[in-house]
């Protein structure tokens, strides 16, 4: 049996020389272990090995009656903070202000391994601090505290070490755009900056910036505008901040400032920028929103009215238009998730004539939330891909700031392609026609995603280099075809060529309403090499939207391309014949490449990468976009509680449809699986349960991540709260906190809405009524107040109190209920009647309650009264929606109105002069049925 003079080395008997501590108890510390002491013998004497230093040195835990507790090395507070957090000023990074303006850290908290994630958590709990996130994986919490804490947490005997939150990762600028794009060679090597360009800025106005200098014309004044003017860095900023530097440092740009959100005023915007101004091209960072809220996700991939236009100024002034493909495929609505990211082009990304743009990462690896083709039609979209993923370009005020989005990708190319116009400008003293400028920007890209064109990458990120190789070498066919008519023509292919690439393009006329498809004049394209076979275009099957394209006849698209791999020296035959021509005869381009195009690489994008579920469990959707190239992907990993619903393997792009259980543990389940190789986090919360709230006095209570979910949302967390009321009881309620934005709702028996605020309290702190005063409660039962947070993840203390007071008035004066519509109600306004309406206190006022739903069109009308009647309707908020007076046609107070929201509506009726009373007749249409408990 080993000794202790065995386990340990003492010199005295301490590490270092510091005498024993007798009478301390400190639980972790750091000894001195001897070589090749076993575990056993040391768990025996009270100790766990946690974590070697060097040297024989080891953080260690004593058990409480360990002889060697007086014997152990205390972690010095030096030893437990980072460097930055040891002087007297803290990193700016991680400096944040928490509530009421006190200043804080923002920290990561490691603890000791043989203490619990749960145990950690509990101890910043206790002491009100705010949690951002938690990674057991890592042993460790993020936490918001006031600075004055920090050396108090650091003391706790289970902090192992304190640092501050990682520091901004390094974001991607113009320049890394222009690498990608190869547009970096085109200035260093080609001298091309784009001096005889001029790009159109479509957009919010652009600001007036250093790095535009005088090449900047705001051609139409507007509010000034912080996406616009990143935009038009992106394009054309001078490189004064090298990281800066636009793909075009030398074109000039005008601002088409335009009021956002009028899409009619953006389309004008774009046709003005070439008819009046003679811009080469127009930039678009825009588009419609496709969204449940407003309607319209029927119109993703759609051909719009808003296409038609599009492609009309491209086809009637020869005139070539960018535009962005969209954001949307990271939505939680419209079903997106269903598509595996598929048919999610908003408009105008159906518009056959632009170039539209999808949004990469720095690895090229699509963003989480680029939209994809399909268009309905079965069309290729987008057509190319550029960086749109934390992109630094200007901002306001001189400034520069970074930001994702398809909106950063798409001026990028617009960049590029004003380059192309300078160089063949330079070459043929003419712009090029919009097909051959599409031809050459998508023809020599390379490839991504699945080999040849997919639906996700389009035909790839465009190759600046080798796209001037076309126009320098001339690689570029251009002609027209009339109906029937075949055109033919010959291209020589050097032995020992990687690859040759053709493409046909056209700018195909508008599609009329009501046609049976978007491609109006079809042409063909075929390839026929030395040997006389003929080779065809590259095709998508729609209906299998994630498959490889493969050769076949394409009569959907206006851009065709053939890729022949490793093709014979010799000449080759190009063949453009003229399938259906309803009108006269079409203007083509055809540019061809023997430039290398290798195999894309394996990419991979899962989103989302943490998945917040409701405690009920169900179906939930993980997109992963994937190369065909890549080995089959799966869903490894999964708890008991979760089952994969669909294939267990899947090639390429798909939704791993994953089903969960229920989770009424009472606590949060937090689990790790692995869904084509990357990890996703999925967070379950638990069952709503209420707890009761004494009605008068302060309770305090906090959020937390193991809380329950707030009205579904996942990542929002909240406590319920329930008591007892009865009709006409008066009522305040607030909920206030230093950590956290609260936010309350408040639900009448089953589940009514009553009302809901944010900041209607002191500061960020919540209230209702938001204003002064209280609230009138409709029915007797019982209610619960629901206790969440404005912004998303947030948790802290917080206090929360209702006060009920006695019904004002008479009880004919308390508000009345509407069973059901529709309803047709004798009353009388008079003495009983409530005094505090709408028109104030000289006017007595009949309150109707009922339950209304969003979209129901209400329609109440008081068609008999025995005075000047007139008809308020209050909004659920308390927001006044609508005052009829007496009707253009008739006497008759009449209004009607789509309810926009679900809840608790309002109804008073009152007089038009002060004191009126009498007998009346209320008729109301279309709302719900009031359910009683």
């Amino acid at each position: 049996m080993q000794s202790l003079k065995q386990i340990f080395i003492f010199s005295g008997w301490l590490l270092l020389g510091i005498l024993p501590l007798l009478g301390q108890t400190a639980t972790h510390g750091i000894l001195r272990l001897a070589p090749g002491a076993e575990d056993k013998f040391l768990r025996a004497s009270g100790i766990d090995k946690l974590a070697p230093l060097g040297e024989g040195r080891w953080v260690v835990s004593l058990t409480p009656d360990s002889p060697l507790q007086g014997k152990l090395e205390p972690i010095s507070l030096k030893q437990k903070l980072s460097e930055e957090l040891q002087g007297t000023e803290m990193p700016k990074w991680a400096e944040v202000r928490l509530r009421g303006d006190v200043e804080g850290l923002e920290l990561l908290v490691y603890y000791h391994r043989d203490s619990s994630a749960d145990h950690a958590q509990s101890e910043l709990d206790s002491r009100g601090y705010q949690i951002v996130d938690r990674s057991d994986a890592f042993g460790r919490i993020t936490v918001r505290i006031p600075k004055d804490d920090l050396k108090r947490l650091a003391a706790q005997d289970w902090v192992w070490r304190v640092e501050p939150t990682f520091a901004p990762m390094e974001l991607r600028t113009n320049v890394e755009s222009a690498r990608q794009l190869r547009v970096t060679e085109l200035h260093e090597g080609f001298g091309l900056t784009g001096t005889g360009a001029r790009v159109a800025v479509v957009d919010g106005q652009v600001e007036a910036h250093p790095e535009f200098g005088d090449r900047l014309t705001q051609f139409r004044s507007a509010e000034d505008n912080f996406h616009g003017t990143h935009v038009a860095g992106t394009v054309a900023a001078a490189g004064l901040d090298p990281d800066l530097k636009g793909m075009a440092p030398a074109a000039r740009i005008t601002s088409y400032g335009w009021r956002l959100g009028t899409l009619s005023e953006g389309v004008s915007s774009i046709l003005s920028s070439t008819t009046t101004e003679q811009h080469d091209l127009a930039t678009n960072s825009w588009g419609a929103g496709a969204r449940e809220a407003f309607g319209t996700c029927g119109l993703m991939g759609t051909y719009s009215s808003f296409d038609r236009e599009v492609d009309r100024i491209v086809a009637e002034n020869n005139y070539s238009v960018v535009f962005a493909v969209g954001n949307t495929r990271d939505q939680y609505d419209c079903n997106m998730f269903a598509r595996a990211g598929f048919y999610t082009l908003p408009p105008p990304g159906a518009a056959k004539n632009i170039v539209t743009v999808g949004a990469v990462d720095r690895e090229n690896a699509t963003s989480t939330f680029s939209s994809f083709g399909p268009t309905r039609d079965g069309r290729l979209k987008p057509d190319v891909v550029a960086l749109g993923v934390g992109v630094r370009s200007t901002a306001l005020f001189g400034s520069s700031e970074s930001l994702s989005g398809t909106s950063m990708a798409a001026p990028a190319v617009s960049g590029l392609a004003a380059l192309l116009v300078d160089r063949y400008r330079q070459k043929h003293a003419a712009k090029p026609e919009p097909e051959l400028l599409k031809a050459i920007l998508a023809n020599t890209a390379k490839d991504l995603g699945n080999p040849g064109p997919d639906y996700s990458y389009g035909y790839g990120i465009p190759d600046g280099v080798n796209a001037v190789a076309v126009i320098d070498e001339d690689k570029l066919w251009r002609e027209s075809v009339a109906s029937g008519e075949t055109k033919e023509f010959d291209i020589q292919v050097p032995d020992g060529a990687p690859a040759v690439r053709v493409m046909l393009a056209w700018t195909d006329p508008p599609a009329a309403f009501g046609a049976t498809r978007a491609l109006l004049h079809d042409l063909d394209l075929s390839v026929l090499g030395p040997d006389g076979e003929a080779r065809l275009p590259l095709t998508l099957d729609p209906f299998n939207p994630a498959a490889d394209a493969a050769p076949g006849e394409n009569h959907l698209d206006n851009t065709e391309q053939v890729v022949v791999a490793s093709p014979a020296g010799g000449t080759w035959k190009v063949r453009v014949k003229a399938n259906e021509l309803p009108f006269n005869a079409q203007r083509f381009a055809v540019v061809w490449t023997v430039a290398e195009n290798p195999a894309p690489p394996c990419t991979t994008t899962v989103f989302p990468s943490t998945l917040f579920a409701g405690e009920a469990g169900g179906t939930a959707a993980i997109q992963v976009a994937r190369s065909s190239t890549c080995e089959p992907w799966g869903v490894a990993e999964l708890p008991d509680w979760i089952t994969h619903a669909e294939p267990s393997t899947n090639k390429a792009s798909a939704t791993a449809k994953l089903r969960l259980g229920p989770n009424e543990s009472g606590q949060q389940r937090l689990v790790g699986v692995k869904v084509a190789g990357k990890e996703v986090v999925i967070r379950q919360n638990t069952k709503c349960v209420a707890q009761d709230l004494p009605v008068g006095e302060l309770v305090n209570a906090r959020l937390d991540t193991t809380d329950c979910s707030f009205l579904g949302l996942a990542n929002f967390y909240a406590k319920h709260f329930k008591f007892k009321a009865t009709r006409g009881q008066r009522i305040i309620a607030e909920a206030n906190s230093f950590l956290i934005d609260t936010y309350i709702v408040l639900e009448g028996p089953n589940g009514i809405y009553i009302g809901e605020d944010d900041d209607g309290g002191v500061g960020l702190d919540s209230r209702l009524p938001a204003n002064d005063g209280s609230l009138t409660l409709p029915i007797d039962g019982e209610y619960t107040l629901i206790v969440s947070s404005a912004l998303s993840r947030q948790t802290g203390s917080f206090a929360v109190r209702v006060t009920l007071g006695d019904p004002e008035g008479p009880e004919s004066a308390l508000p009345k209920v509407i069973e059901a519509c529709p309803a047709e109600i004798t009353g009388t306004l008079g003495e009983g009647s409530s005094t505090a309406g709408r028109r104030g206190d000289l006017y007595r006022t009949d309150v109707y309650l009922f339950e209304g739903r969003v979209g129901q069109e209400l329609a109440a009308s008081v068609p008999e009264s025995a005075f000047d009647a007139v008809l308020y309707l209050i909004s659920p908020t308390g927001a006044q929606l609508a005052l009829a007076d007496d009707a253009q046609d008739s006497s008759v107070p009449t209004l009607k109105r789509v309810l926009t929201a679900n809840g608790v509506y309002k109804l008073e009726v009152s007089s038009y002069a002060p004191f009126g009373t009498g007998d009346y007749k209320l008729q109301v249409q279309n709302c719900s049925e009031w359910v009683r408990p």
